[in-house]
């Protein structure tokens, strides 16, 4: 079982009133998820200690000798209906007392995606960022949950620090220490009644959607780029003898298509949100062909390496043979000299042994019979 977790520890407080919070979140965080966890009506009290009743959209958890309600609210980049799940949104943020706004918040390995996401939903109630509390599903998926989490909480107070508390959570944790924490965080926050007028509420929610537009068609854009990336490097791979070339080449058609995007998409956007998604697209642009020149640079580098070592094993080769055949002439020298040497030494030995046997001779003529 993975143990939920929670930055500041709190103590409950016991409070004359069932206390109310709401949770959002986009499509996919396991909003409802956490909503059917904490209400599931064949929990087994006697284990979990949770006796929960639901109604549709809201919920009633009780744990241990605390209650508090949860209000489920639609996901709030539905693609489908989105005046109406709006609607219904900005009621249940107003109709009633809240003291906590929970956001469930997938977790990512990309720890600044999980900012983003957290200031796309913050926009909504700007006004009471008090109140929320950060909740980051999917906490199996952590790799190093230990470190993790406070990289995570500092990430958070940095980043966030108007936020009041985070706790993280996967589908393995015990209900009841879920709801605890929830319920730790909910008690310690005064209810109040959240006044969003219609126009702040179309503001933001405009702002929201209009935010998560320019992030999907700058994602597109992404695609195609790494498209045209992919196939210059197979270029590449198949043509070393023409680097600059396809720099440059690469370059022209990424200019390209950035201008071919801009006439399919980007014109009928508001003048400030095309700006903004031309701005990206040029960022986007300058940091791919950054990559690609250094990228190509390396692959220039290989093959000169293996070029020069090419030719640096050549000319060891031509080395060793030159050094070779010195070698075999120097050897060849040697054993001239030596035979030359060893014909003179014979000649002289010869000389010598004929001027011996002459003395001897010589000096026998004048020798005694007896000495002969």
């Amino acid at each position: 079982m993975i143990q939920a977790l929670i930055k500041q520890k709190l103590d409950s407080k016991q409070l004359l009133y069932e206390p109310c919070a709401i949770i959002i979140g986009k499509s996919g965080a396991g909003k409802t998820t956490l909503v059917k966890k904490l209400c599931n009506e064949n929990h087994e009290s006697n284990t979990g200690n949770c006796n929960k009743q639901q109604q549709y959209g809201r919920c009633h958890v009780d744990c241990y000798e605390h209650g508090f309600t949860i209000v489920d609210t639609p996901a709030t980049d539905c693609s489908k209906e989105v005046y109406k799940h709006a609607v219904l949104l900005k009621e249940s943020l107003t109709k009633e007392k809240l003291n906590t706004i929970f956001f469930i918040i997938k977790y990512d390995g990309r720890f600044e995606k999980m900012i983003e996401n957290y200031f796309q939903l913050e926009s909504l109630v700007s006004k009471y960022a008090s109140k929320i509390v950060v909740i980051i599903s999917y906490w199996d998926q952590s790799k190093d949950p230990e470190n993790e989490f406070n990289e995570i909480c500092e990430l958070f107070v940095e980043e966030c620090p108007t936020m009041s508390n985070l706790i993280v959570y996967s589908e393995q944790s015990s209900d009841a220490d879920v709801a605890n924490l929830m319920y730790n965080c909910i008690s310690n926050m005064d209810e109040e009644v959240l006044v969003i007028t219609d126009e702040e509420f179309t503001l933001n929610f405009n702002l929201y959607e209009t935010e998560r537009s320019i992030n999907k068609l700058f994602g597109k854009y992404q695609e195609q780029v790494n498209v045209i990336v992919q196939k210059n490097i197979e270029s590449i791979e198949e043509k070393p003898d023409l680097f600059h070339t396809i720099i440059d080449k690469f370059k022209v058609e990424i200019e390209e298509l950035m201008e071919h995007y801009s006439e399919a998409n980007v014109n009928g956007l508001h003048p400030l949100d095309r700006g903004k998604l031309l701005a990206k697209m040029k960022n986007e642009n300058a940091t791919i062909h950054k990559e690609f020149t250094v990228k190509v640079r390396a692959l220039m580098s290989s093959n000169l390496f293996n070029d020069e070592r090419s030719v640096a094993e050549t000319k060891n080769m031509i080395e060793s043979v030159n050094n070779s055949d010195v070698k075999n002439d120097d050897q060849q020298e040697i054993n001239q000299n030596c035979n030359y040497k060893n014909i003179e030494q014979n000649e002289e030995e010869k000389n010598l042994q004929s001027r011996n046997l002459q003395t001897v001779e010589q000096t026998g003529r004048g020798l005694p019979c007896c000495l002969l």
